[in-house]
């Protein structure tokens, strides 16, 4: 028996929902587009994903390269979780067919060992 990943193709009817959830899910799987895709084709139309993850911090600055020196080793620990530019993915994939509102803050996380999770995105991406 092999566990469902979140790539997996899930059964269901295509726009059959109203809302998808993605929380810290975008950020554990080999692609994200894949998931997307997936969600895209359970929402109907005006449907929504309600999406959380954290990210990258900017290009250039302490915490980015602090991510880069631990974000291996947390992929390794982490259950295959990855930093990653999560609303450049989101804008990228989504961007033509769903109206994106997503909004950056820092995630009330502890200091140890997590504190280099804190960039965050979250935000409501509606089906056109």
């Amino acid at each position: 028996f092999a566990p469902l990943r979140g790539e997996d193709f899930v059964d269901v009817t295509s726009e059959s929902f109203d809302i998808v959830i993605l929380t810290h899910v975008l950020c554990s799987v080999d692609s994200v587009e894949t998931v997307l895709a997936n969600a895209e084709r359970a929402l109907k139309p005006g449907g929504k994903m309600i999406i959380m993850e954290h990210m990258s911090a900017p290009d250039g600055t302490k915490m980015k390269m602090v991510q880069d020196v631990v974000g291996p080793i947390f992929n390794i620990i982490g259950n295959g979780c990855k930093v990653l530019d999560m609303p450049t993915k989101i804008q990228n994939y989504l961007g033509n067919r769903f109206f994106v509102q997503l909004e950056k803050f820092e995630a009330p996380l502890p200091a140890f060992p997590l504190f280099f999770a804190r960039p965050h995105v979250k935000g409501i991406v509606t089906k056109k």
